[in-house]
């Protein structure tokens, strides 16, 4: 038709398809596949929903900033890493530069959140503060394993219970405790 509008609402296999304008696949259920083994699934999963999938096989998805080949890129990727978790990062071999992952929330108002088992856990927030979501609930480290090294704090430590230490306590500036 004069829209420039290709439609598709049948089955169609060919070797390449060199489309000059718009291209609809018009179908609820329908997917478009890659590879010679059909390895690579691009589907509808809802309205407005895009889906990377096949079967229980684990999916990875790569933006690249550069590519020479398979031995030299930067890339950026979001898919499961090992095949049992979830990753979010960059990578880059060869002659390529390796760079950070920066996640972020724009506007006035926004948080990012750090969420498990369906439950916000930890939030920082739109002024830059590290909070739980939850009032005294979360811990950050393990009893005698899994602890962070050391705090660097620029002002106050309020603690709401009792302090403990297994090593010394130094007090500085008027030296008083309480």
């Amino acid at each position: 038709s004069g829209s420039g509008l290709a439609t598709l609402s049948g089955g169609l296999i060919v070797g390449g398809i060199n489309a000059y304008g718009n291209l609809a696949l018009l179908s609820n259920a329908g997917s478009v596949f890659f590879g010679t083994g059909l390895d690579l699934v691009i589907t509808r999963d809802a309205a407005n929903t895009l889906a990377l999938r096949n079967g229980t096989a684990a999916q990875q998805l790569n933006i690249y900033e550069t590519y020479t080949d398979a031995s030299n890129y930067s890339r950026g990727f979001v898919g499961f890493f090992g095949g049992t978790t979830f990753a979010v990062g960059a990578d880059a071999t060869g002659t390529g530069t390796g760079r950070s992952v920066r996640i972020q929330a724009n506007g006035t108002g926004t948080s990012i959140f750090l969420r498990s088992s369906g439950t916000d856990r930890w939030q920082l927030d739109g002024n830059g503060h590290f909070i739980a979501s939850t009032d005294n609930t979360y811990d950050i480290g393990a009893s005698g394993a899994n602890r962070p090294r050391d705090f660097f704090l620029g002002r106050n430590l309020t603690v709401g219970g009792d302090m403990l230490t297994a090593g010394n306590a130094q007090v500085g500036g008027s030296g008083k405790i309480g």
